[in-house]
C-alpha cells in the first residue's frame, strides 16, 4: 500500500508539473513590434475602410499564383488587416495572430478572454479589437509597448471598430451605436435605434451612416450623435453604406439605393434577385456589390444603370475588394474571382471552405480566410491587370 501511495504521488506531481508546462505553453508573452514609427498612419489602415475596400495599389498584377496557405486553431470570419510588416488574423480560438505576410510564419500572438469574429483596426501603434461570445469588449493594445491600453465593456458588437481622428465608432446588436475617445475607450455619445445593428457603421467629416434589422437607413450629426434623417427600406440591413455622390445603401430585400446625404431622399434603387449582405466598392465610375443571387453587378453610380453583372458559382456575402485596375470577389462555394472593370474575368480559383470575410490587398498580395481556418495568400507571377 505504501508503494502504491509513493506512487501516485509521483503520478500526481508529474501530472501537476505536465499542466504547468502545457499553460506556460499557452500563455507566451506577445513579443513586441519594433520601430512603431514605422507602423501603419492612423488613417491608412481601418479594418473597414471608409471608401469601402479600395485598394490604394497604384497597378495590380493578376493574383494567379497561390503563394502559401495555412491552417490556423480557429474558425476565421474577419477581413485581414495590416501592412508590409505584418498582418493580423483574428480567430475564434481566442486568439489574435501577427503574422509574416511574406511567409505566413507567426511573429507572435495575442490570447484574447472570448473568440472573435470581426476584424481589427489598426491606428498608428494602437491595435483594436472587439471579443464576442461572452467577452462582450473593445480592446485597446499597444502593439510597440506590449499591453492593453485600456478595455471597455460594450454589449454584442457584430462589427468591426471604426477608427479615426476623432473617436472609435462601434454598434451593438443591442441597437445602440457608440462614439468613444479613441485614445481613453470613454464615452462621448450613445445612441438607441431600438432595433438591431449587424454591421459597423460608415462614419465621414460631419455623419455616421448605419442601417438596422427593421431596414432603417439612418443618419447621426457625427459631434452630437443627434439623429437627422432615416430611410426606410424592406428589409434588414446587413452591410454598410459607401459613401461617393451620393450615400449607397444595400438592403436585405435585394435592393441597392442610392440616398442624398442631406435629406435622405431617394435618388434611385437597383433590385437584385437576391438578399444584399455586402458592402459596396466605388471606384472609376463603377459601383460593385454582390449578391444572394450569385451574381456581381456593376452599376453607374450617378443613374444607377446596369454596366454589367457576373454570375458566379455560389452565394455572395463577402463584400468585394476594388483595386486600381480590377476587381476581387468571393463567395460562398470557396470561389475567388479577378474581374477587370469591364467585367471580363481575368482570373479564377477556388479555395477549401465558405468565404464570408472580405478579401484583402496588402502591398503585392492578395489575402482570403476562409470558414475552414485556412488563410490563403496569393500573388502574381508579372501579368497585369491593365486598366481599360
Amino acid at each position: 500500500m505504501e508503494f502504491l501511495s509513493m506512487r501516485n504521488r509521483i503520478y500526481l506531481h508529474c501530472s501537476l508539473l505536465i499542466m504547468i508546462l502545457l499553460v506556460a505553453g499557452c500563455s507566451m508573452p506577445f513579443k513586441k513590434i519594433p520601430r512603431p514609427d514605422l507602423l501603419p498612419h492612423a488613417s491608412a489602415y481601418y479594418a473597414v475602410p471608409p471608401n469601402a475596400n479600395l485598394s490604394l495599389a497604384g497597378e495590380t498584377k493578376v493574383f494567379d499564383t497561390l503563394f502559401y496557405s495555412r491552417k490556423l486553431n480557429g474558425g476565421l470570419n474577419a477581413q485581414v488587416v495590416g501592412c508590409d510588416r505584418f498582418i493580423v488574423v483574428p480567430t475564434y480560438n481566442e486568439r489574435i495572430y501577427l503574422l509574416n505576410p511574406s511567409t505566413g510564419k507567426e511573429i507572435t500572438s495575442l490570447r484574447t478572454e472570448s473568440s472573435l469574429g470581426s476584424a481589427a483596426a489598426i491606428a498608428g501603434e494602437l491595435l483594436y479589437f472587439v471579443e464576442e461570445a461572452g467577452g462582450d469588449r473593445l480592446t485597446c493594445f499597444n502593439l510597440a509597448k506590449g499591453k492593453t491600453v485600456f478595455s471597455r465593456k460594450v454589449a454584442d458588437s457584430p462589427g468591426a471598430p471604426v477608427i479615426d481622428d476623432e473617436g472609435i465608432f462601434l454598434s451593438s446588436r443591442l441597437g445602440r451605436l457608440y462614439r468613444l475617445d479613441r485614445l481613453t475607450g470613454d464615452s462621448v455619445w450613445t445612441y438607441d435605434s431600438r432595433g438591431q445593428i449587424y454591421c459597423s457603421p460608415t462614419v465621414d467629416s460631419a455623419q455616421v451612416y448605419f442601417g438596422t434589422d427593421r431596414g432603417e437607413i439612418i443618419c447621426l450629426e457625427k459631434s452630437t450623435g443627434k439623429k437627422l434623417w432615416s430611410f426606410k427600406t424592406g428589409g434588414a440591413i446587413y452591410a454598410r453604406p459607401v459613401i461617393g455622390k451620393y450615400l449607397y445603401c444595400p438592403s436585405g430585400d435585394g435592393i441597392l439605393y442610392a440616398l442624398d446625404f442631406s435629406t435622405g431622399t431617394l435618388i434611385w434603387s437597383f433590385t437584385s434577385l437576391g438578399s444584399v449582405h455586402t458592402t459596396p466598392v466605388l471606384t472609376d465610375g463603377r459601383l460593385l456589390f454582390g449578391s444572394d443571387d450569385m451574381s456581381i453587378y456593376c452599376l453607374d453610380p450617378q443613374s444607377g444603370a446596369a454596366k454589367w453583372s457576373y454570375e458566379t458559382d455560389g452565394i455572395i456575402q463577402s463584400s468585394p475588394l476594388a483595386t486600381a485596375t480590377s476587381f476581387i470577389v468571393c463567395n460562398s462555394a470557396g470561389g475567388i474571382y479577378q474581374l477587370d472593370h469591364n467585367g471580363n474575368l481575368l482570373k479564377a480559383t477556388r479555395v477549401k471552405g465558405s468565404v464570408v470575410a472580405s478579401p484583402t490587398v496588402i502591398g503585392d498580395r492578395l489575402f482570403v480566410v476562409t470558414r475552414s481556418r485556412m488563410l490563403y495568400c496569393f500573388g502574381s507571377t508579372g501579368n497585369s491587370a491593365t486598366k481599360p
